[in-house]
């Protein structure tokens, strides 16, 4: 919808690189260091399984390993939360807006 508004944009995703990885961190702090990148704005949406209501569910029937696997998601899923509120403050301070 954005290209159809004329608005440019920059989707991020996974196939991109694993954000949860500090080099892939450190390379995205880099390019948001670029004064052309002032005012953008920042959106973000991290997927909600390992926290989903079903997951509650599972870590009571379905034993010690299926808790090792949440809760290792649910460490990366906590990690791309607090990269996304850094970048936030990045961009806000820089004049954009973040979702």
């Amino acid at each position: 919808m954005s290209e159809s508004a004329g608005v440019k944009h920059v989707r991020l995703t996974k196939a991109n690189g694993d954000f949860a990885r500090f080099d892939v961190q450190e390379q995205l702090l880099e390019v948001l260091d670029s004064d052309d990148l002032n005012g953008v704005d920042l959106w973000g949406s991290l997927p909600c399984n390992p926290w989903s209501g079903w997951q509650r569910l599972n870590l009571r029937r379905l034993g010690p390993e299926i808790r090792r696997k949440l809760m290792a998601q649910r460490l990366e899923s906590r990690k791309l939360l607090n990269f996304f509120f850094e970048l936030s403050e990045i961009v806000l301070a820089r004049g954009g807006g973040s979702l």
